[in-house]
């Protein structure tokens, strides 16, 4: 299907415009400004999708476009599809909150904006804006989305990344421990209970031997009573017999006692302290050691799992059905030709704009025109070779340059938004 006529009105700086286009090969000729991606490009655009369009993203700026001759901008494009020997006529109208479109064919079957999106998208007129995209978005427009398994990745390399610092932590741990030696814990509860027993002994023998110190001085007191009292000898005797007796009777008594050894139960608490010390550091490590285990098999299995979000990914990839066998999508998500990345300098401007305008037909087969801005990119006999196989894979081609004479019979001059034979004199020949 290609484009026969164009007519635009008050639609950007174009007050009416009227162009009729040649089947293979149209070059739109004026001077900068002239009006040539206006008629070659966004005319194009406005009839088929409503809006003009703006920048070479996939997804175009795109913004109503009502010039200052009226309320609102209109566009008309005729279409002809040879396979079918129909002719169509698509009207447009911009008003500032609305478009109205009005389809005509001549078998009389009844047409919409989903069939004009069926056959068009803005790499059919725009080609080059293909080799423009980043690999992603080429290969998100053959519908190779990523995104998901993308992210997923994403958040399980930060997680493995997470576990991967609390392995090295825990090794480190590990490491510095040593090979310590496994002690039991000793109850310091039950030693220290001994010690209070053993020392309230020492009490009680301590209190004895102040008892004992007393009867020593008593039988000092007796004695000298004894000598200083003559008259009192009898009683003293007695008293010193009884002391004596006294004496002798808690002397067994203290020779029955044992001395507790209260440095032993000291040394053996701090002893204690030291094992359970030991004992602590030993269960410390025990489970340290089966935290960097336990973080190790998380490790391994997040490896894993990333292992088969890759091949989930690559499957994914795999499965898409590319319309030819060179044309890949890598395992970055990135649209290949013969594994190079579809853009300058891996592609030649040729090379670009003819496989640019395949892949755009075969993203939505229908409308085959294709705009070439910059002609002069290109060399007159790689230019004329790049448009005939365009021609011979079936396409129409509208090229822009610049200049102010027309150069072959298939050209249109353009000064200042309108159509004229020559700049000299700007002598029109259509509307403006």
């Amino acid at each position: 299907m290609k484009i026969k006529t164009l007519m635009l009105k008050n639609f950007a700086e174009v007050s009416e415009i009227s162009v009729s286009f040649d089947k293979n090969v149209t070059y739109l000729i004026g001077a900068n400004g002239a009006g040539k991606t206006t008629v070659g490009l966004n005319g194009v655009f406005f009839v088929m999708k409503g809006l003009a369009q703006k920048g070479n993203g996939l997804i175009a700026e795109r913004f109503r476009f009502i010039g200052p001759h009226g309320k609102s901008a209109q566009g008309t494009l005729t279409l002809y599809d040879e396979a079918e020997d129909v002719g169509i006529k698509i009207s447009r109208k911009l008003l500032k909150n609305k478009t109205e479109l009005k389809i005509e064919a001549s078998d009389g079957r009844q047409l919409n904006q989903a069939w004009l999106d069926s056959i068009f998208n803005s790499f059919l007129i725009d080609p080059m804006g293909f080799s423009r995209l980043s690999g992603k978005d080429q290969a998100l427009a053959f519908g190779a989305d990523t995104a998901s398994f993308d992210a997923r990745k994403k958040d399980l390399e930060l997680e493995r990344r997470d576990i991967g610092r609390e392995v090295k932590r825990l090794q480190a741990v590990v490491d510095s421990a040593g090979d310590p030696e496994k002690v039991e814990e000793v109850d310091v509860k039950e030693l220290m209970s001994e010690l209070e027993k053993r020392q309230e002994l020492n009490k009680v023998r301590n209190l004895a031997l102040l008892e004992l110190g007393t009867l020593d001085e008593n039988i000092k007191l007796s004695t000298e009573s004894v000598r200083r009292l003559l008259n009192e000898l009898s009683l003293a005797e007695d008293q010193l017999a009884k002391d004596h007796e006294a004496r002798h009777d808690k002397a067994n008594e203290i020779q029955k006692m044992k001395i507790a050894n209260e440095q032993e139960v000291k040394d053996q608490i701090e002893s204690a302290q030291a094992v359970n010390q030991k004992a602590v550091n030993y269960e410390k490590l025990q489970a340290d050691k089966d935290n960097l285990y336990a973080s190790m098999r998380d490790l391994t299995i997040r490896a894993n799992i990333i292992k088969q979000n890759e091949s989930d990914r690559v499957k994914y990839l795999k499965s898409l059905k590319l319309p030819w066998p060179n044309i890949t999508i890598n395992d970055d998500g990135e649209f290949r030709i013969n594994g190079k990345p579809f853009a300058n300098p891996y592609f030649s401007t040729g090379e670009l704009l003819k496989m640019g305008a395949k892949i755009g037909s075969k993203l939505k087969d229908g409308l085959k025109y294709v705009f070439f801005p910059n002609s002069e990119a290109l060399d007159d006999a790689n230019r004329e070779a790049v448009f005939k196989a365009l021609n011979d894979d079936g396409f129409q081609v509208v090229a822009e340059s610049v200049g102010t004479e027309k150069k072959k019979a298939t050209s249109i001059l353009l000064r200042e938004m309108m159509v004229v034979e020559s700049y000299d004199g700007a002598k029109e020949s259509g509307l403006r």
